[in-house]
């Protein structure tokens, strides 16, 4: 049997025991609250607010009309930045294909921008359509000689609305012409006559046009390819018209 002693002894450790458990959950608690309280001050300080906002690989909007778009504020918290809203936002710019935002901690965004690239102009009830290599309508010109793009002619449009795609197996066409025309040669596109399948090139030297008939999109890669071997090789002044229907027989016409 256990005498008073023991008993006492065991009585006395056990109260020592809950005492020690009683003050590492009050310091345990404490710690929690204390760490709780810490992070709604920091979180709610000025050190996490927005004071630098950069923008990268825009062209043709500026920095500030890009951070109009995105509807960032400086001093807006970053932890409350919505990366996924911000490039919704820009994306209904027509002239932003594409956004990635990211935060540099603790207080800078950086929003990189991917701007659509005008490729052509198609004519539309007195104004011109500036149109996009996604053929997305990137905004409406009254005056083409304020922007220095391909003509495109044979189009249709029905109810071309900013922003969207212009549709149609035409268009697909004019797009990749375009797309294999490399930088010299589109410098030199005045006009395509889709249609027709007819292009309109200048003579830099004498500013004379010279009519290229592709004939139809058959082996189109193979046509422009001797295109650019004939501009290359030829005096380009005494050219009229360059047939190159046949791909395996390309004609030149001199004035």
């Amino acid at each position: 049997m256990e005498s008073d002693l023991d008993i006492k002894i065991e009585s006395a450790t056990n109260e020592l025991n809950e005492e020690i458990n009683n003050s590492s959950s009050f310091i345990k608690l404490f710690i929690t609250i204390f760490l709780i309280i810490l992070v709604i001050v920091i979180l709610n300080s000025s050190f996490f607010d927005v004071q630098e906002i950069i923008v990268t690989n825009n062209n043709t909007l500026s920095q500030e009309e890009i951070i109009m778009f995105s509807g960032i504020r400086r001093g807006q918290s970053t932890y409350r930045i919505n990366k996924e809203q911000i490039t919704e936002l820009l994306k209904e710019n027509p002239l932003i294909g594409n956004a990635e935002v990211s935060v540099k901690f603790p207080n800078k965004l950086i929003i990189n921008v991917i701007e659509r690239t005008p490729r052509c102009l198609i004519p539309y009830r007195g104004n011109y359509l500036v149109v996009a290599t996604d053929k997305v309508v990137i905004r409406a010109v009254p005056n083409r000689d304020s922007i220095k793009l391909p003509l495109v002619i044979g189009l249709n449009p029905e109810e071309p609305l900013l922003g969207l795609p212009i549709t149609g197996n035409k268009i697909d066409e004019v797009i990749a012409i375009l797309n294999l025309l490399d930088k010299k040669l589109y410098s030199l596109l005045l006009q395509i006559d889709i249609e027709n399948y007819l292009m309109y090139i200048k003579n830099q030297a004498t500013a004379e046009i010279i009519k290229v008939e592709l004939g139809n999109m058959q082996e189109i890669g193979r046509k422009i390819t001797n295109l650019r071997s004939i501009l290359a090789q030829m005096n380009l002044e005494a050219i009229q018209t360059i047939d190159i229907r046949k791909p395996h027989l390309p004609t030149i016409i001199k004035r």
